[in-house]
């Protein structure tokens, strides 16, 4: 049923409302409606940093056909699985605070039931599809991410600061640690601040493009504890890079490497497509999965490593390859899963990556672990190019947009029996899923793992089969 009241009548910008929450939206917001009118039940208010179960007086700040956003006000009656938040930067339901969690508020049983939920959810809606959802937590909630990238900005008093950026903005919440990360990011980033301002050095300005330090980029190896720092910068050197880099080795004998990465685009994207090495190696190395691995700035690697470990279990589990079969795996990175999968189940494995440091590094980590049932090409996925052979499975883990219509195609022109999809984001899931079962797959099995703990994402793993005629 809608909602039958006059537009007149309808909650509009600026009022306030009280509200019982029910669910959580895929972006992490509460879903709420009003209470005390019973023609509003289906009127949905989102409000960050709410619970199922909580009553919440709010402010609604925009309204759109049938729905409207809100801030809250005041926590009436709190649910039974909110709790204390951990972080100083995450802010109370009625303030704002960083923009990278949003369930810290929430006990972790409760973030886990509701993922598990809204990847069943969005199968069903967009994929067609109805699985039972096995979700795994991250072995560790705390300090769990490999890689942070911090934004500088200007403090009240006009010198440079660094921070991360506030929920749904870019105003910069400054110097706060953030558990998310390893506690040497936040020192780091201390001593990276404070060279800028003693040598009176710039940060750049969003609106006028000006200013030289724009982000600060950390990579660390979570078994291994090395850590590569590199600075994104508006323009093609540092006054002093020698000095600061040295110092950086220094202050953090942890520090293998450090790097700038030249970005003079006025854009949000934060990297550019040149680095230069200023100290060290220019990579890390990390243990996983058993595996050594090497990693380049540009090259992509899970973030939460002891999670992904999980993952590529589960994946492996139920790919249920044998000896001798061949896989193909697709958008590889430093070759993490094919080299899991070349080793554990002995089969044949060709892996495709677009970025040359990840290919460079991927074959690098074969050699150092002497895995010889694999190798790895370099070409650009997004042309729909698969090579023209009969694997057994193909293993894809394509970015946030996922796979799309053309690469779907791709893949099953080449007829493997099994496809194993494992993404970041339940809705590109979802929907190549359908482009699947157009061409003859079913989804199978489905399996989450909770990657990003606090945050509203998390990672999944399906099964998808060809379907026998006749």
């Amino acid at each position: 049923m809608g909602i039958d009241k006059s537009i007149d009548q309808l909650p509009r910008k600026n009022d306030e409302a009280i509200i019982r929450v029910t669910g959580v939206s895929n972006q992490g917001l509460g879903v709420g409606h009003p209470t005390g009118d019973e023609s509003l039940s289906s009127f949905v208010i989102f409000a960050p940093k709410t619970a199922p179960g909580d009553l919440a007086r709010v402010h609604i700040t925009k309204v759109k056909q049938g729905y409207a956003f809100a801030k809250v006000l005041e926590i009436l009656e709190a649910s039974p699985s909110r709790t204390e938040p951990d972080c100083p930067a995450y802010g109370g339901p009625a303030r704002g605070g960083c923009g990278g969690c949003c369930f810290r508020h929430i006990a972790y049983a409760e973030e886990l039931r509701l993922k598990r939920r809204t990847v069943e959810e969005t199968l069903k809606r967009i994929g067609g599809v109805e699985l039972d959802v096995k979700i795994i937590p991250s072995p560790e909630t705390l300090r769990y991410r490999n890689k942070a990238q911090f934004p500088f900005g200007f403090a009240a008093d006009g010198r440079a600061a660094l921070g991360v950026f506030a929920e749904r903005s870019h105003r910069l919440v400054e110097g706060r640690d953030c558990l998310l990360m390893p506690g040497e990011f936040s020192d780091i980033g201390a001593y990276v601040r404070d060279f800028i301002n003693t040598n009176k050095l710039t940060v750049y300005n969003e609106e006028t493009g000006t200013g030289l330090f724009r982000h600060l980029y950390i990579r660390k190896g979570r078994r291994s504890g090395e850590i590569l720092v590199c600075l994104v910068i508006n323009g093609k050197g540092i006054p002093g890079e020698d000095a600061l880099a040295r110092g950086l080795v220094s202050a953090f004998p942890a520090v293998r490497s450090v790097a700038f990465n030249v970005n003079t685009r006025q854009t949000n994207v934060i990297l550019g497509e040149d680095y230069r090495l200023l100290l060290g190696a220019g990579y890390i190395c990390d243990g996983f999965c058993g595996l050594k691995l090497r990693i380049s700035p540009k090259s992509f690697y899970q973030v939460n490593s002891p999670a992904a470990e999980v993952l590529y279990k589960a994946a492996l589990d139920m790919a249920g390859l044998s000896e001798g079969d061949t896989a193909l795996d697709l958008f590889c990175g430093v070759g993490a899963i094919g080299l899991y999968f070349a080793k554990e189940a002995r089969v044949n494995v060709i892996g495709m990556e677009i970025t040359r440091e990840a290919v460079e590094d991927a074959k690098e980590n074969a050699r150092l672990n002497n895995i010889k049932n694999i190798e790895f090409i370099q070409t650009d996925l997004s042309g729909g190019f698969v090579p023209r052979l009969k694997p057994d499975a193909v293993i894809v883990d394509p970015p946030r947009k996922g796979l799309g219509a053309e690469l779907v195609n791709a893949i099953s022109d080449v007829s493997p029996g099994k496809v194993i999809y494992i993404s970041c984001d339940p809705g590109t899931l979802a929907r190549d899923i359908g482009f699947f079962r157009e061409r003859g797959y079913a989804a199978v099995k489905a399996v989450a793992v909770d990657m990003f703990p606090r945050t509203q994402h998390v990672e999944c793993a399906v099964l998808l089969t060809k379907v026998k005629n006749g």
